[in-house]
């Protein structure tokens, strides 16, 4: 949970605008973005007994032949479809879960936004009228339809999509280096240089 904390620090002042239940609900959307790329990475691991098939390796070895055993070695066409059947449930299920989710996180972020957004408009209501004297009407417009709006597509948004994605790509790379670590390594070290 102080992982967690640390790593949705926001400049001071944001935590005025995110109640106790919205900083859990983005913990949460942490937890769910962790979930689908750990689905990626199990689609990612499901493609390794078929290229072990294609690559020619013995039915007998490795991931394939434990997907071959279980299957009580099956002929090489009814492998071949289960395979295939493999990867693609593994992607259109890990699809199907990344839609349900996204909706689920771009309601919750729209509906914070709008919640924002009424909470500066009732500030700026109830303000002094010496205050609202002094101030820009246009500027308050502005704070109250874009400024929190570029605040949550810009900020808290971005830093949830950054989050996803490093994951997803740090757990195929750890799937990766389990399986064949010294292609990965090289071709983390390739792509690291180009």
């Amino acid at each position: 949970m102080r992982f967690a904390r640390r790593l949705l620090s926001f400049p001071p002042g944001v935590g005025e605008l995110l109640s106790a239940a919205t900083r859990r609900r983005l913990i949460g959307s942490i937890v769910g973005s962790f979930v689908l790329s750990a689905l990626d990475m199990a689609g990612v691991l499901a493609m390794l007994p078929m290229m072990q098939f294609i690559a020619g390796t013995s039915v007998d070895q490795g991931a394939l032949g434990f997907i071959n055993d279980r299957l009580g070695e099956p002929s090489r066409p009814t492998l071949v479809s289960v395979l295939a059947g493999l990867i693609v449930g593994a992607f259109v299920l890990k699809d199907i879960i990344a839609i349900v989710f996204r909706r689920w996180q771009l309601h919750f972020m729209a509906e914070q936004e709008a919640d924002n957004s009424i909470k500066i408009l009732r500030g700026y209501l109830v303000g002094p009228y010496s205050w609202h004297l002094v101030r820009n009407t246009s500027d308050k417009i502005w704070t109250i339809g874009y400024a929190v709006s570029t605040g949550f597509s810009g900020g808290i948004t971005a830093a949830l999509s950054l989050i996803t994605e490093v994951l997803t790509i740090g757990l195929i790379f750890a799937s990766l280096l389990l399986v064949s670590p010294l292609p990965t390594l090289l071709a983390g070290i390739y792509f690291g240089l180009a």
